[in-house]
């Protein structure tokens, strides 16, 4: 999980946060981006909106194959936490290349946040030089990655996922 770094975990008031990471990639085969919220998100991949979900929908998973390209890719991701208190942001990338090798990427504090944001802040050129990087409020479970960088031997998350646990303190 993660969240803006102005805000101690448990103490979030009702606000909106946006999370930027740009990863280059090599050609994808396959691609899904896994999220899940603490209230509500909207998800855009390359500056393309690409769906949106709910705390009460659980982990929502993107297929985001067509929207990657070689080089660079910018996913965006605008979170708003409705009732204040505990807020978070937890996804995965899961990216198989043309070689079949399968990397996973998972939201942590290389993640840029920011609580206020500008036009085309969600696209590739935009520069987030100026925001921060996001605090981290502890692992996810079902998004964890072994450090070699491939996927873990977990199962995929689905999107019948009914509660998400809420977002530890950070210690």
């Amino acid at each position: 999980w993660i969240w803006s770094p102005q805000h101690r975990a448990g103490t979030v008031p009702q606000a909106t946060c946006y999370f930027r990471k740009t990863i280059a990639l090599p050609p994808a085969r396959d691609a899904s981006l896994a999220v899940a919220a603490d209230d509500r998100f909207r998800l855009y991949v390359n500056g393309r909106f690409v769906g949106q979900g709910n705390a009460d929908e659980g982990i929502r998973v993107f297929d985001i194959a067509q929207r990657l390209r070689d080089g660079d890719n910018a996913s965006a991701i605008k979170v708003v936490n409705l009732e204040g208190g505990t807020a978070g942001l937890a996804a995965r990338l899961t990216v198989v290349d043309n070689q079949r090798k399968t990397s996973a990427y998972v939201t942590d504090e290389s993640w840029k946040a920011s609580l206020s944001t500008s036009l085309f802040w969600n696209r590739n050129a935009f520069s987030d030089s100026r925001w921060k990087a996001a605090r981290s409020l502890g692992a996810f479970a079902n998004f964890t990655v072994e450090q070699s960088g491939s996927e873990s031997t977990k199962s995929e998350p689905k999107t019948e996922v009914a509660q998400l646990p809420a977002p530890t303190p950070a210690q």
